[in-house]
């Protein structure tokens, strides 16, 4: 009778998922079976499966059964009991405790323990929060399919309150209603059923104690992060099956966010229940994908990032150029033309030369088109392990053109076409001697492309090692120099702690003169000063200093920005070091720029187009040659500095250029805008604040982890979203940049609060097109601020841009006082 109660009892009331021992991960974590549910898993080890519903965390269930005090017993035996400590490691104690004879439950009795009974694994820690823990536990694969578990816990030390969960023959089970912040000791307990006999055989675990988090603590990183398998679906794309290791505190929730080459970023939350593992489906042949992973809490507290850049199999290496792949374009063609002799004048063996693929096509075709009046065309097709063809007895007289393409049966390759001019230079060969000529190219070319290679190596070194020793000449010049009387301002004593190596870029204090103050930043100010040499020259400089009472956060930036400084070699388009003191006060000392940032320059020029025509605006000089040289007020406007449309056009290449160069050096600047540009003399414009970059050579992503006072106006989408900062998000910045040259420093998003500017972004507002700009130059801005970061032209690109604007100058801005002024009305936001 009692069978059938537990039989009925476990059909009505107990959670069936599947089992599955596998092997354990270096973080003693067990993977939770549940593959009938989700298809994610062939089959299941145990038939018994009966998987009708998801597994989910449901915080608002009923409370787990309370077991009253007085159905214990007060017989003690020793047990063995483990405490887990922060690093997840265990402890052995002894502790007294008490061992009930029977345990009644909603069943009734389960039954008495055995004299011997079953020891079990003890539960371990699938995932903590403030609130819930999930345990999980081996199971055997002998074991019997009638063996069922439950778990008892309660509070340590303290026996008064002590609860059960329900049944379960899963390998997990999920205890909620816990208190934050708590010890529990907790004991895993079964029962099995065998036919024939009248109490189940029972089973319990060593007693083991687990800690709730707590509710304002961060979650740890993930401590391996990685690619488990590549997955080749049926629609020619991948799915990445991504695993990682839980950090040492065994966070429940992770959210995950990868960045699809051709469009916005994808993020997911991951369930606790399976929160080491997730497929990412749909991804692209031979595409590149940055991927992170953020542990947070139930309190919404987020823990560090943890960023995974993969890239997937490419067509050719998944299917090895069948059906599915079209080959790769032919690399390095090359033709040469023999002259053959005898009766066959002027006609010649062409011969194509080009480089064994990895994937050989399935065959090549090359073909030979005579520039001439009749377009002569000739073609082959020649096996795909081939590396070379010869066109035999062609005339040639004038150019042509030769094309290879490599064929599979899913289609042609990309064409290599080389355009060739016959000359009179040519020596008779003989049809015997082409073989041997052919192997002597085979042979010599490969060594003079070597020769090329160590030479233009050997050339670089030079060229570096001649550029460090002008400068440290330059250095040794201004260290020689006398200090200028004592007129400067007073620096307040900080002591620094060594941080800096001192080395050919410090400079003496004594030498420098500190005047007026140029202009200052949260923690920074910049004066004017001189430096000056023995024989009383003066070299103008711009003096970086920290204000008084700097923070170690603040110094340890201005250190940083000092060293990137060191590091960056000389460029026409950015600002200079001169040198720099790291000792008592730390200084920066750069070349100084005339005319101040290109922010100021550009408003000057806007306020004095805008005075003009204030004063002409009665008069309609534009109808007369004479009314311009008649107004006295007028030609008291000083239009020396107001640039030209075409000078505008070369401000924002120049800018181009400066950040090409940074690009290349895989430095972002993060905070590109007018105000950090600078104008010397002849209008040079260099890029100032560079120091404050940050080096991305490795992963060429830059995540911000502290907060900050951000330029939100100047931001790219993936900046203000999730922090990040790449190459591409400074495309994004020189857009607005380049909008607020053609508005004459205007400030971007005129009329839109801060606070609106991100939910603007996010459905696909952009700033308008300024009046004075052609459908070219806004072209480009809307390029810079597309959603998708790789979608987003390169520095390379906007310089060949503003190359062809420049070389073809039209009608690209248009600097009229009238549109200006209309324009102004609507975007002056100063």
């Amino acid at each position: 009778m009692r069978i059938c109660e537990v039989i009925v009892f476990v059909c009505l009331f107990a959670k069936f998922f599947c089992l599955e021992n596998q092997s354990t991960e270096s973080n003693d974590t067990i993977d939770i079976c549940y593959g009938c549910l989700t298809q994610q898993k062939p089959s299941c080890n145990f038939k018994r499966c009966n998987c009708s519903d998801s597994p989910k965390i449901r915080l608002n269930e009923p409370h787990p059964r309370y077991i009253a005090a007085e159905e214990k017993q007060n017989n003690t035996k020793s047990e063995d009991l483990y405490e887990n400590n922060e690093d997840n490691q265990y402890r052995r104690t002894e502790l007294k405790d008490s061992n009930e004879t029977y345990i009644e439950s909603e069943i009734g009795n389960r039954g008495s323990i055995t004299s011997i009974p079953v020891t079990l694994d003890s539960p371990k820690i699938h995932c903590v929060e403030s609130e819930f823990m999930v345990l999980t536990w081996n199971v055997s694969q002998t074991t019997s399919r009638n063996t069922y578990y439950y778990v008892r816990y309660h509070v340590y030390p303290g026996h008064d309150n002590t609860y059960e969960t329900g049944l379960t023959q899963c390998n997990f089970v999920i205890l909620t209603h816990l208190a934050a912040d708590t010890l529990y000791r907790i004991e895993l307990r079964s029962f099995t059923i065998i036919p024939g006999e009248e109490r189940p055989k029972q089973g319990r675990s060593h007693n083991v104690l687990f800690h709730t988090r707590r509710l304002e603590s961060r979650p740890h990183p993930v401590t391996k992060f990685y690619i488990d398998k590549w997955i080749l679906q049926e629609n020619r794309k991948y799915t990445a099956t991504v695993r990682w290791t839980k950090g040492i505190d065994n966070a429940c929730f992770y959210n995950l966010v990868y960045f699809p080459s051709d469009g916005d970023y994808q993020e997911f939350d991951i369930d606790p229940l399976v929160n080491n593992v997730y497929n990412i489906s749909d991804l692209d042949l031979g595409a590149d994908y940055p991927i992170a992973i953020t542990p947070y809490t139930l309190s919404s507290y987020e823990g560090p990032k943890t960023w995974l850049n993969v890239t997937t199999p490419t067509c050719l290496e998944s299917y090895n150029l069948s059906q599915v792949c079209i080959p790769d374009q032919p690399q390095d063609l090359v033709v040469k033309e023999y002259l053959v002799g005898g009766k066959l004048k002027h006609r010649y063996n062409v011969v194509m030369y080009w480089t064994k693929p990895k994937y050989s096509p399935e065959y090549y075709t090359a073909h030979l088109l005579l520039i001439d009046v009749n377009m002569t065309k000739y073609f082959f097709n020649i096996s795909g392990e081939s590396t070379n063809h010869t066109f035999s007895n062609i005339p040639l007289i004038s150019d042509y053109e030769a094309l290879l393409v490599a064929h599979s049966r899913r289609g042609p390759s990309k064409p290599a076409i080389i355009h060739r001019q016959i000359t009179a230079n040519y020596t008779l060969v003989d049809d015997e001697s082409l073989v041997s000529v052919e192997f002597i190219l085979l042979i010599t070319i490969p060594i003079i492309i070597v020769a090329l290679f160590v030479m233009f190596l050997l050339n670089r070194f030079l060229s570096k090692r001649m550029r460090n020793q002008e400068r440290n000449k330059f250095l040794k010049n201004l260290e020689e120099k006398t200090s200028r009387p004592s007129t400067t301002s007073t620096i307040s004593t900080i002591t620094f702690s060594d941080n800096i190596k001192v080395d050919e870029w410090e400079i003496d204090t004594n030498k420098l003169a500190i005047k007026e103050v140029l202009g200052g930043g949260a923690f920074g100010v910049v004066r004017k000063g001189w430096y000056t040499d023995a024989k009383g020259q003066e070299i103008e400089v711009a003096i970086k200093m920290l204000r008084d009472n700097p923070t170690d956060e603040e110094i340890r930036q201005f250190q940083q920005e000092i060293e990137i400084m060191k590091s960056v070699p000389l460029h026409p388009h950015l600002v200079s070091l001169i040198g720099c003191v790291t000792k008592q006060n730390l200084l920066l000392v750069v070349e100084y720029c005339s005319k101040g940032d290109l922010q100021t320059f550009l408003r000057a020029a806007s306020d004095k187009i805008l005075k003009a025509t204030l004063l002409n605006q009665d008069t309609d000089y534009e109808k007369s040659k004479y009314v311009f040289n008649k107004m006295y007020e007028i030609n008291e406007v000083d239009f020396q500095d107001i640039p030209l449309p075409k000078d505008l056009i070369s401000i924002a290449r120049q800018v181009a250029l400066g950040m090409e160069y940074l690009s290349s050096l895989k430095l972002i600047h993060r905070d590109l805008a007018a105000r950090n540009v600078l104008v010397s003399d002849n209008n040079i414009i260099k890029i100032s604040d560079f120091g404050l970059s940050r080096d991305v050579y490795y992963n060429n992503i830059y995540y911000k982890p502290s907060p900050g006072k951000l330029p939100i106006r100047w931001m790219a989408l993936e900046s203000m979203t999730h922090q990040i900062y790449t190459t591409q998000s400074d495309v994004w910045s020189f857009g607005v940049l380049l909008w607020e040259i053609v508005t004459l420093g205007s400030t971007p998003y005129p009329g839109v609060s801060t606070q609106e500017i991100l939910g603007m972004l996010k459905i696909g507002y952009r700033m308008k097109k300024p009046d004075n700009c052609s459908a070219e130059l806004y072209d480009i801005m809307c390029n810079c601020w597309k959603p998708a970061p790789m979608e987003r032209p390169s520095f390379t690109a906007l310089r060949r841009a503003l190359d062809d604007m420049l070389a073809t100058f039209s009608n690209y801005l248009n600097l009229d006082r009238n549109i200006i002024a209309k324009d102004k009305e609507l975007c002056i936001e100063r």
